[in-house]
């Protein structure tokens, strides 16, 4: 078993190897240069290809996955508020227009950041017979709309209001996405974040399990809910999706992207002993209470991402062992490479230094 973070500079990007799967979580934010890095670890084939949330560091490698021609994609794990909003307009395309009209993006309260909580008293109109597949979506009205934002976009007659052009690049990133993932031959299982602790194992096939999450088909929003899952799209980034690795004799594997594990609640997680973590929202501050919530003996933490004022943390700091993929004592970059021995129960670092942050 093999595990790496790629060194992608800004945001994360981690790559699990196991038998014969390829895992690869999250893609950094430069989406041309992505490609290139699973090349050089003769990664070409890749049976699930995740995006933990919407944030740019995370998601634009992944588009990049999609629309190289040197990757293979077996399936793709995308957060469901994708889904629905393309869904939604590939339906109703006329909600895309309408946003050009207005003057600002109407939210009744800014304490509603949650879609989960909005639709809670919301009517949506469910799709039943999906079984996940992604040829639900009418690409064709999805393909003109592109075309079409694209060209008002570029027209110097044209004037966005300048408080919906996020919401207007959302649309295109999003279109974008689900285009390209359609034509690429993937299968795409849409997940959709749930605010308790479960452990869902999304595919028979693979080892790896939600622990936030569950399938589910793709919905069409009324106006108001679609409007609304626009404007919360980058706000819940602490509502990524997280992953767990488990399989019998092997130390887990968890992925825990943005979030604060805030939907465990005054539950712990429990790791087998020389577990691997990813070091929450790149160690940040904000996440550091996931430190306590993560329990088990002889982890080891990864971070990835740039150096900042509050990146890493003091509780990342003073883990015992950590690797990163830059620390904040120098500009050198790199990847981290740890290999799995078996025989001796333990992680062994390959052309990796020790974090060095202080």
């Amino acid at each position: 078993m093999e595990f790496i973070a790629l060194d992608v500079n800004v945001g994360d990007s981690f790559v699990l190897r196991e038998g014969d799967n390829n895992f690869v979580i999250d893609g950094g934010k430069n989406k041309n240069t992505i490609a290139k890095k699973l090349l050089k670890n003769n990664i070409v084939d890749i049976d699930v290809a995740i995006c933990s949330h919407y944030d740019n560091d995370h998601l634009n490698g992944i588009i990049g996955m999609i629309n190289s021609n040197k990757i293979n994609i077996k399936e793709l794990w995308l957060p469901d508020i994708f889904g629905d909003i393309a869904f939604t307009l590939s339906r109703n395309p006329e909600f895309a227009f309408e946003l050009l009209k207005r003057d600002r993006l109407s939210i009744q309260s800014e304490k509603e950041l949650t879609l989960e909580n909005y639709l809670e008293n919301q009517e949506t109109i469910e799709q039943n017979d999906m079984n996940g597949q992604v040829n639900i979506f009418d690409i064709s009205v999805l393909e003109y709309l592109w075309d079409k934002l694209n060209r008002l976009s570029s027209c110097p007659l044209f004037e966005f209001n300048a408080d919906n052009i996020k919401y207007i690049v959302n649309i295109q990133k999003i279109i974008s996405l689900v285009i390209h993932a359609t034509y690429s031959g993937s299968h795409i299982r849409w997940l959709k974040y749930k605010g308790t602790l479960t452990k869902k194992r999304i595919s028979r096939y693979y080892d790896l399990f939600a622990l936030n999450s569950y399938e589910k088909n793709l919905q069409v929003y009324v106006k108001d809910i679609f409007y609304h899952a626009l404007y919360v799209l980058s706000k819940i980034n602490k509502e990524s999706l997280v992953f767990q690795f488990e399989k019998t004799g092997l130390p887990n594997v968890l992925f825990t992207a943005d979030s604060d594990l805030g939907f465990c609640g005054k539950q712990y997680i429990q790791l087998n002993n020389n577990s691997v973590v990813t070091a929450p929202h790149h160690g940040s501050s904000a996440n550091s209470c996931v430190y306590q919530i993560v329990q088990g003996n002889n982890l080891i933490y990864v971070r990835s991402d740039q150096v900042t004022n509050k990146r890493p943390c003091k509780e990342y700091i003073s883990l015992p062992v950590k690797y990163c993929t830059v620390c904040n004592t120098d500009n050198h970059k790199q990847q981290v490479t740890l290999e799995y021995d078996q025989n001796k129960q333990l992680w062994v670092s390959v052309n990796t230094t020790y974090c060095s942050c202080q």
